[in-house]
């Protein structure tokens, strides 16, 4: 009996040693949860609104919650947090994502859902981000083991974009096929989720502002050439009429300021951010 709790205990020890490892070194989005603060400006988005802060005080400090993938479930879960932490009150401001890819299939399987209940702790979500171990065997991989033994950093791969490169081209048409695709329509549970959150922000005095971020022209002419995005607009601006609705999607033309198709690189979100904060101002 002596020598079974022994090899229990060994095997838990084990996998508390492997599990802090996975945190330390591996965890695949070690950095989601995120510390939040009172303040009057907060920002709900997937990658494309990363490294986005606007600030209309030099002393202000602007939120942002955005995570790569997250979806309108992994937003509304962020909402109902600032909403039950009393963050987000009457008369601050809700800076939200409305880009077509948010509302897309590709979002229903690519997201942030096994996670993002830790903001309304949820056992499930807090298992999976607290205890990836028991999870994910893929955190266990070839670039952790290699991570464990080298601890060398990855060299970061330049990702600027040139469209007179045959390999971007096909990149930039590959990433349209999985994220929109000729069957691209908006799904009718994250319009609801998006009508949901708008329903609550009107009742309780929350300001929104919704945005669409930019996106490179020639990714956007791929999307005109299968799509009436206007119309799939509309549908979108019509949720969030209460509120105001900012359409950057064809504001920013330049190749210097994309990191790839349908981001912005550091300079890209600098001219965004003054942009952003000169409508605002004005609509004010």
């Amino acid at each position: 009996m002596k020598r079974f709790l022994i090899y229990i205990l060994s095997i838990l020890l084990l996998l508390i040693f492997l599990n802090w490892l996975v945190l330390k070194l591996n965890h695949p989005r070690k950095n989601y949860k995120q510390k939040v603060e009172k303040n009057s400006l907060y920002i709900l988005g997937d990658s494309h609104a990363l490294g986005f802060n606007p600030k209309y005080k030099e002393d202000d400090k602007t939120y942002n919650l955005s995570y790569g993938s997250d979806n309108l479930i992994d937003f509304k879960r962020k909402f109902d947090y600032l909403i039950e932490k009393e963050y987000l009150q009457r008369g601050d401001t809700l800076v939200l994502e409305v880009d077509l890819q948010v509302f897309s299939k590709y979002r229903l399987t690519s997201n942030n859902n096994d996670i993002s209940g830790i903001y309304t702790n949820d056992f499930a979500s807090i298992k999976n981000y607290y205890f990836p171990i028991l999870g994910e065997v893929k955190v266990l991989n070839r670039k952790f083991l290699k991570t464990l033994i080298s601890k060398k950093s990855e060299k970061k791969h330049n990702d600027l974009i040139k469209l007179n490169s045959k390999t971007d081209s096909i990149r930039i048409k590959n990433r349209y096929k999985l994220q929109f695709g000729k069957d691209f329509k908006l799904e009718s549970e994250f319009l609801s989720i998006l009508e949901e959150i708008v329903n609550q922000s009107q009742n309780k005095g929350i300001h929104i502002v919704a945005i669409h971020y930019p996106l490179h022209p020639y990714y956007l002419e791929l999307l005109k050439e299968d799509h009436d995005i206007n119309e799939m607009k509309g549908k979108i601006e019509k949720i969030t009429s209460p509120f105001k609705f900012h359409d950057y999607s064809y504001r920013i033309q330049k190749d210097k300021y994309f990191k790839n198709q349908d981001h912005l690189n550091s300079e890209g979100k600098i001219v965004l951010r003054e942009i952003f904060i000169q409508e605002i101002t004005l609509d004010d």
